[in-house]
């Protein structure tokens, strides 16, 4: 793309950054493991040699979507540690999977220090979950298939399908799908309203479902990636801004804010705007030679782990 001052100018600014330090009491392990390269780990304890003690309560993200990077240092390092770490996890994935209150899938939040992902009852796959749904038909991937991931991918995406989605009542009547969060107040409730909130970020789940209908080999899945990636198209069209929202409601009628052309702006920027959305517009962008899928798998951020040859 023949950015290479922009990069080079980036690289300056990021090497006076001293990444040993921080003033935060705790760093996320995630955020460190999928954008620097575990949950949170304690500093002042660790340089104390004080034992390390889980949260009550995190964000299933956090300890759903390790299993890339561990695996990947595992099968770089051949330290059985790596993927040991990870796979204990995965095994309460897999464990709890049909006791949760929507069966089949996670909570947003868990409780790590009494390994229990039972108790809270919101749904989505949207922020703060969506990277442990990726991730699942990426580690099948890497592993070069794997049975316990391909069951979690399945399971998860059926509940998915049956419980989140919906096609919206629009003016043009587009074969669409969204995807709406749930939440249950009781393991014995029997309706499940569906929250029509939708999120940008629910954009991944296209590529989720395209990759799972031919790993895991469900080939009903593409049909729901096209209409997904429909959805994120037809959204982007229908707002005089021509950006879709960050979150947003497709009910019937719509809300005078959201169709204005000029909308209230933030001084701010999120974090993975570089190390996340302009790796994927660059990865869109480029020519379908330019890497490929075969031989690579993707993490959440758009770094490209080698898969190992069968």
């Amino acid at each position: 793309m023949d950015t290479t001052a922009d990069f080079e100018k980036a690289v300056d600014a990021m090497s006076g950054t001293d990444f040993g330090t921080s003033e935060s009491d705790s760093i996320k392990v995630f955020e460190t493991t999928v954008r620097y390269l575990v949950t949170r780990w304690d500093l002042h304890k660790a340089v104390r040699g004080g034992a390390q003690v889980a949260d009550e309560s995190l964000l299933v993200a956090e300890i759903g979507s390790l299993t890339l990077e561990f695996t990947r240092l595992f099968q770089l390092s051949g330290n059985p540690k790596w993927y040991d770490t990870v796979d204990r996890i995965t095994e309460i994935f897999d464990k709890q999977q049909r006791m949760t209150r929507l069966s089949g899938t996670w909570p947003i939040f868990v409780s790590v220090r009494e390994a229990d992902l039972t108790q809270n009852g919101a749904f989505t796959l949207g922020a703060m979950e969506d990277s442990v749904y990726k991730y699942l038909p990426k580690m099948h991937a890497l592993l070069g298939r794997s049975a316990i991931y391909e069951k979690l991918y399945q399971d998860s995406m059926s509940a998915a399908i049956h419980r989140t989605f919906f096609r919206p009542m629009i003016p043009d009547d587009a074969d669409i799908l969204l995807a709406g969060n749930i939440h249950v107040d009781n393991a014995n409730q029997t309706t499940l309203p569906l929250n029509s909130e939708d999120q940008h970020l629910v954009c991944f789940a296209s590529g989720m479902f395209a990759t799972g209908s031919r790993l895991p080999d469900h080939p009903d899945h593409l049909d729901i990636a096209r209409k997904l990636t429909q959805r994120c198209i037809w959204t982007y069209r229908a707002l005089p801004s021509g950006i879709m929202l960050e979150v947003f409601n497709l009910v019937p009628g719509a809300s005078s804010d959201v169709m204005r052309a000029h909308l209230p702006q933030d001084d701010c920027m999120e974090s993975f705007w570089t190390v996340e959305s302009l790796e994927h517009f660059y990865l869109v962008s480029s020519q379908p030679d330019f890497i490929s899928l075969d031989e690579y798998v993707f993490n959440t951020e758009a770094h490209p782990f080698r898969r190992p040859k069968s």
